[in-house]
């Protein structure tokens, strides 16, 4: 079973609270388990909204953990 991803379990571990941090990387860990993750073309957009985010920081973080993006942007984000 694939499990979709929201933008905030994503930027979660990167949180500087401990206790956040590694629910949200446990929480990660086990649907990659049963059966990969997925984002949203949206989720894409609003992650590389952030200031100092690039798209090759993005899109490395992307193929590093195996979190696929589903759906076309047409235009440059």
């Amino acid at each position: 079973m694939t499990t979709a991803v929201d933008t905030n379990v994503i930027i979660a571990p990167c949180d500087r609270y401990p206790s956040i941090s590694s629910a949200a990387q446990n929480t990660l860990e086990t649907a990659f388990q049963r059966g990969g993750l997925v984002i949203a073309a949206p989720v894409l957009v609003e992650l590389l909204a952030a200031p100092g985010r690039t798209e090759a920081f993005v899109d490395a973080f992307f193929e590093d953990t195996s979190i696929a993006v589903e759906g076309d942007l047409d235009e440059a984000v």
